[in-house]
């Protein structure tokens, strides 16, 4: 009786799927229970008293059926999706995901040595085709337009080192990244390259396209023993006094540098005996609107702990999400150049002198360009120059709020 049962059910499953035999997989020759049993040992698979396992020759048993119709599901969807396929899409797209993330993390490892080299990185081709989409993003879509007074080759010699103060750093330094750096990249080639190498926040160097755009133009670590390598082969470094903390107390409505605590920047020049070249962004602070005073406390605890600059600021339209600006306003910035550099006069010169001097200098560059280059408003309020944490030696205009306090800083 079970045996007729069972055979009838095989029956009505071959009857009911003869008619769409030419969709049946092949009909394979097994032994239907051993294969059964090797390929999905979870089930049961039994046979009347007495009776041999059939051996399949031309039709499929009910358990091979069935078998078929997971393994071909589970085919489908997993290893070979078909087009409507939901889940194998998106099974698909994750294996390709990680597939690109591997292979890009294996490129940044291999890539890595190149934020601390001297060395030009990419072709003359790629930085000039690179600069006009920069130039035309820039100009044509955010009513960015920029220029620059300077000249390096007026007062520097070939195959000789320098250090450039750029101020101020701004909120994002926009102007800076995507005109000055592809200027200074492209127009500075040639047989009598001047090599421009730009300090960057080490956190930059881990974010996708932006860490190669940087290489690209010059870009290279901010730390110390990078920018001592770059100056000793014979590189233009330009560096923002101020760093993140600047990021951090940037003001759109007042024109104030900073200067570290440690006077880093300074003890360098003197240690190498280079000079010291000075550009002024006119206009870079005025890309964004600052709220300097918004979760203060924090940013600075960000800053000062792990070297992280954000800024609360709002850009074009007033849109903003807090740090992260929308986009920036449109306007005008010229990156203008002093005409002579602050050199270091003897070996008894020291950091706070050679300070002292080049406040005095950026001031009267300021000063010489502001009503020019400067909204009224701004340009009437004059420029400060702050040494973090010492107030006495900081260069304020009247009526200027007090310098922040020295915080715990890194040499």
């Amino acid at each position: 009786c079970s045996s007729a049962r069972r055979g009838k059910k095989d029956m009505d499953f071959s009857s009911s799927s003869s008619s769409s035999s030419s969709d049946a997989p092949p009909l394979p020759v097994v032994n239907s229970s051993e294969w059964v049993r090797e390929s999905f040992p979870s089930w049961e698979v039994t046979t009347a008293e007495g009776e041999e396992p059939p051996v399949l020759l031309r039709e499929w048993s009910f358990y091979e059926r069935r078998a078929a119709v997971q393994v071909e599901k589970i085919t489908n969807e997993f290893v070979f999706p078909s087009a409507g396929g939901g889940r194998a899409s998106s099974s698909l797209l994750t294996l390709f995901t990680l597939l690109v993330v591997t292979s890009y993390l294996f490129f940044m490892a291999a890539t890595d040595k190149y934020k601390r080299s001297p060395e030009t990185v990419g072709p003359a081709w790629l930085a000039n085709l690179v600069r006009r989409a920069s130039s035309f993003m820039m100009g044509n879509v955010l009513g960015i337009r920029w220029s620059m007074e300077l000249d390096l080759t007026s007062f520097l010699k070939k195959k000789e080192g320098a250090l450039v103060c750029v101020s101020p750093h701004g909120a994002y330094p926009v102007t800076s990244v995507f005109c000055a750096m592809p200027a200074l990249r492209c127009d500075y080639a040639g047989e009598e390259e001047i090599k421009v190498r730009v300090a960057a926040a080490s956190i930059l160097f881990y974010v996708p396209v932006l860490r190669e755009y940087l290489l690209l133009f010059g870009g290279r670590d901010a730390s110390k023993e990078t920018i001592e390598r770059l100056v000793t082969n014979a590189c233009v470094v330009a560096v923002n006094p101020g760093g993140v903390r600047e990021m951090v107390l940037q003001r759109s409505d007042k024109e104030v540098v900073y200067v570290q605590a440690n006077l880093g920047l300074f003890k360098l020049a003197v240690r190498f005996k280079t000079p010291l070249i000075i550009i002024y962004a006119f206009g870079e602070n005025q890309m964004f609107t600052s709220y300097p005073q918004r979760f203060l406390q924090l940013r600075s605890f960000l800053a000062d702990s792990l070297r992280v600059g954000l800024p609360y600021v709002s850009g074009r339209f007033g849109l903003s999400l807090g740090v992260f600006p929308v986009v920036p306003h449109p306007g005008t910035c010229t990156h203008v150049g002093a005409d002579k550099f602050v050199a270091v006069f003897d070996d008894d010169d020291d950091a706070v002198a050679l300070y002292h001097r080049y406040a005095k200098a950026l001031i009267a560059l300021f000063d010489a360009h502001k009503d020019r280059l400067l909204p009224p408003d701004v340009a009437r309020k004059g420029l400060d120059v702050v040494w973090i944490g010492h107030p006495d030696d900081s260069y304020l205009s009247h009526s200027s709020p007090p310098p922040p306090p020295r915080r715990r800083t890194r040499d």
